[in-house]
């Protein structure tokens, strides 16, 4: 019997050594999962903060693009105003009669060998990138 005693005795202060260890343990894991907990919340606290400030960011550069795209539509229906005005304008002052006056009596073999067309860029309305090269004739081989 006092083996048996002995031997109740040595398992139950080894089950106790087992239940404080495992409490031990769940301890330490409940704190590191707390700091886990706090760090992971941290990051998301900081991480909505970041998408807030994009979004605000976002929100400006939107509204910038559309009032420099309104400044620039505006400045292209100006130009496309004044380009048909001066078209309207050259192609009223410049006339076959008009160039009478200015080049007197050009010998006609001069004329003939002169190359009366230039290179002019012409603005398609969308930006400096699509200039085009347009080869215009000032008129002079009418006067041939």
């Amino acid at each position: 019997m006092s083996f048996w005693t002995y031997q109740s005795h040595q398992e139950r202060t080894y089950q106790e050594y087992m239940c404080n260890k495992a409490k031990e343990r769940s301890v330490q894991l409940e704190k590191y999962y707390e700091q886990v907990l706090t760090t992971t919340q941290a990051e998301l606290s900081s991480l909505k903060t970041q998408i807030s400030a994009n979004r605000k960011e976002l929100e400006s550069t939107k509204k910038r693009f559309n009032e420099v795209s309104e400044k620039l539509m505006e400045r292209n229906r100006q130009h496309q105003k004044l380009q048909s005005m001066y078209d309207a304008l050259r192609r009223r002052t410049i006339t076959p009669s008009s160039f009478d006056g200015q080049l007197g009596r050009a010998p006609q073999a001069a004329l003939r060998g002169h190359d009366s067309s230039f290179n002019m860029p012409i603005a398609t309305g969308q930006g400096r990138e699509s200039i085009a090269q347009g080869k215009f004739n000032m008129g002079f081989s009418s006067l041939l």
